[in-house]
């Protein structure tokens, strides 16, 4: 089914908001976002008018085309008629709000990103059609009254409901406005606004971002973001990226002329730090693009400090290694400092473009860096070329002198008879080192590069980015983007017979009533974007027919962060209860065979411990072939034992904590009265020694504690005998936090189930640690 069943409303302004297209307008003023409020950690706001006029902006006229409008049409009847019927009452208030979204202003605004105390406001200006839409709201309360309340605020008539697992919504309508919040009690906060001044951040945002004609605006507070993704444990960004030093993101839409305009905003100190630093640098000029033809589908080009970049990496967690590696093979094998030789002669500037071609997809792509001193760079790059090629075994490098210098092709060895491989090529010239998989992309780009006419340069659109009369003020930028959009339209169209043709018409779509490929590519003008260095920190001008195409990416990151750290967390977390679980179904296993569980260890004659549980219980993880090169009757740090450290199943790797090779966390608890017992008997070969049985858990096996997940400071070596030990740790919450947020731990219990528990006591612990103490367990 292509649109899910609503089934409160919740779910319906989900549906509602999510749907919502690009809206153009020509009103200047948004009184609406006095509902936003002052301190609101999110905003967004929509001018609410969409036109299609054939007469209007380039989006406009191109949303305008009776085939296009038609397209839209028929994917709207397929969600209603593929929409479920149990509640068609529901389907028809989510159709009637989004055909009113697209027409009038409206507001979304979260007071605060802490996911606990989720606090939504919604306020949509909807004139005479405020009473259509109530009504339906009347029926739709009046189908399941149990599920909504009543209640007044001076004097005027409100609704609550609160679905299950989810926060209360409180919804009326104020005047000609639909309200709607979450959270008990804030829906009187959002009417308080009503009689608010316009926000001070909405006046800055206009003021810094002026706009012919607005069509909305976003706020992000992404220093808040940041601060709670650290606090919550969730966030797995590299410190060096200091994304702490970006204030907030806000954005502007609307039209210029007949232009698209999105402008996007991240404010930050003047003084930059990590990768951020690598971008503080000197603007381009428009001349900088000289040798860039036209024609191209895509092209980026930009300012850098490319040693700042690479000292970054050189210090990262998780770059450190790979950059050492690197730079270590270079100076050992060939003598090439890279950072001093390589990084140290290129300036600021780079840029790449493409044509795509399929009749010879390699020879149509240029990468190019500038260089420092072109004379000295010229000597120090053949004593570099000689040395890489100089008994190379993988490959060879070829040279070739021309009119511009000596062209460079790396030659792969053995190359395969009949089967073209491309050469990746590079030649400096004058004062760019420039890069291609193939020589003859070299050669084209040289060619045109000498032309006077044919440049990107030539483009007013482009070269309108670098005028401050003719983008708002900003000056020179530091980075450029071109897009072909009717390329990826193309491409795009070509592909959907082939993937979505089977999918569409089970669903009941005709593939006809697509706009033809003519129509969508219509005065589609191509994407073009420009980035600017600016006293509040960065800005981003998109100018394009289709609105939002690219420079949405900074408010998504800023939305999306906190969605795809949990998703991250949720995932690492899920594959952690996987493995207890795998584990606690090997032991059960054990039991179904020996009538026990497994002891803690085995040991040997004189009492010695030998191999922990985790190797004995192998055979049952299907792991029966390392089982066997075990010496049994030897210690798990035997000179044969120990060599099999490296063998760990995948089972007791941790997917999130970065522990040192055959380390794990997942430990079995002992002492005195806990599962894991020491064992009774001497090491057999089979292992078969007694441990636990069944019966002598006589607080119920769903009351026991078996295995447990412990943090990084209490790793051990999967084969030793070592455990989690209740007598001798006192703090045993100490010793299962710090994995997950919100002081989660990880337990699996003898019944085979696991659960996670938020901030359990010591005595609970202690309590689920024995298996006869008799204990009544609260959790």
């Amino acid at each position: 089914m292509l649109a899910p069943k609503i089934r409160n409303l919740n779910l319906l302004l989900v549906c509602f908001v999510s749907g919502l297209a690009v809206a153009t307008a020509r009103q200047q003023e948004l009184p609406i976002v006095r509902f936003t409020g002052e301190k609101c950690e999110l905003a967004i706001a929509w001018t609410g008018e969409i036109k299609a006029d054939l007469t209007g902006s380039s989006f406009e006229s191109w949303l305008a085309q009776p085939e296009i409008m038609d397209g839209f049409r028929a994917i709207r009847k397929l969600i209603d008629e593929n929409s479920e019927r149990a509640e068609p009452q529901a389907i028809r208030i989510a159709n009637q709000m989004f055909d009113l979204a697209l027409q009038k202003p409206w507001v979304l605004s979260l007071d605060e990103f802490d996911p606990a105390a989720l606090k939504v406001k919604f306020a949509a200006q909807l004139g005479p059609q405020a009473a259509a839409l109530e009504k339906s709201l009347q029926e739709l309360e009046a189908q399941n009254p149990e599920k909504f309340t009543q209640f007044e605020i001076n004097g005027a008539k409100f609704t609550s409901t609160s679905p299950d697992g989810l926060p209360t919504v409180e919804y009326g309508f104020f005047e000609d406005h639909l309200v709607v919040a979450t959270g008990a009690g804030e829906l009187q906060v959002l009417l308080a606004r009503a009689k608010a001044n316009t926000p001070a951040w909405v006046t800055e945002l206009r003021n810094e971002m002026p706009i012919e004609r607005l069509a909305g605006l976003v706020r992000v507070d992404f220093r808040r973001l940041t601060q709670l993704l650290k606090d919550s444990d969730e966030a797995d960004v590299p410190p060096e990226l200091h994304l702490e030093e970006f204030e907030e993101i806000v954005g502007v839409f609307g039209f210029d002329g007949r232009e698209s305009i999105t402008r996007i905003a991240l404010h930050c100190p003047p003084h930059l730090k990590g990768v951020l630093k690598s971008w503080d640098v000197s603007p381009m000029n428009l001349t900088d693009l000289a040798t860039v033809p036209d024609g191209i589908d895509s092209m980026f080009a930009a300012k850098f400090n490319p040693q700042q970049l690479w000292q970054i990496l050189a210090t990262n967690e998780q770059s450190k290694s790979d950059v050492e590696e690197f730079a270590e093979t270079l100076s050992q094998d060939y003598g090439i400092d890279f950072e001093r030789d390589v990084l140290g002669s290129f300036g600021e500037y780079v840029y790449s473009y493409q044509q795509l071609s399929l009749v010879n997809p390699a020879s149509s792509g240029i990468l190019a860096f500038r260089v420092k001193d072109p004379e000295n760079f010229s000597v120090r790059l053949a004593e570099i070329v000689e040395s890489l090629a100089d008994d190379n075994e993988n490959f060879s490098i070829d040279s070739e002198d021309n009119k511009n210098g000596t062209l460079y092709s790396i030659v792969p060895n053995g190359e395969p008879q009949g089967i073209p491989i491309p050469t990746p090529s590079f030649q400096l010239v004058d004062d760019q080192l420039i890069f291609a998989l193939d020589s003859k992309a070299i050669s084209s780009h040289l060619r045109k590069a000498s032309r006077t006419t044919g440049k990107i340069t030539d483009d007013v659109r482009v070269a309108a980015l670098f005028d401050k009369e003719k983008n708002g003020g900003l000056g020179q930028p530091i980075g450029i983007q071109y897009l072909e959009v009717n390329t990826l339209v193309e491409v795009f169209y070509s592909v959907i017979p082939m993937l979505a043709a089977g999918p569409m018409a089970d669903a009941g779509f005709n593939m006809e009533d697509l706009p033809p490929l003519d129509i969508v590519t219509n005065g589609v003008e191509p994407d073009i974007i420009g980035v600017y260095r600016t006293p509040a920190g960065f800005q981003f001008l998109e100018k394009t027919t289709l609105p939002g195409l690219t420079t949405a990416t900074p408010v998504m990151i800023g939305l999306l962060l906190p969605a795809v750290q949990q998703a991250r967390n949720a995932a690492r977390r899920a594959a952690s209860t996987n493995n207890v679980r795998q584990l606690l179904l090997a032991n059960h296993n054990w039991e179904s065979s020996f009538r026990t569980f497994p002891p803690a260890y085995t040991k040997d004659a004189e009492g010695q411990k030998l191999l922990s549980w985790r190797v004995h219980v192998l055979p049952f993880m299907e792991e029966n072939e390392l089982y066997e090169k075990f010496r049994l009757d030897e210690p798990w740090d035997s000179p044969h034992n120990k060599a099999l450290i490296a063998e760990m199943p995948a089972t007791f790797v941790h997917p999130e904590l970065k522990l040192a090779p055959g380390q794990t966390v997942y430990l079995g608890v002992t002492g005195t009265a806990a599962a894991f017992m020491p064992p009774a008997t001497p090491a057999e070969k089979n292992a078969v020694t007694t441990g636990m049985n069944m019966a002598q858990i006589t607080d119920g096996t769903s009351n026991t504690l078996l295995i447990v997940e412990a943090n990084a400071d209490h790793a051990v070596t999967w084969t030793q005998p070592a455990d989690l030990n209740v007598d001798e740790i006192e703090d045993l919450v100490g010793a299962l936090t710090g994995n997950w947020p919100g002081r989660q731990i990880m337990l699996g219990f003898c019944d085979g189930s696991v659960q996670m528990l938020q901030e359990p006591t010591n005595e609970q612990l202690k309590k689920m640690a024995t298996v006869n103490g008799g204990e009544v367990i609260d959790r």
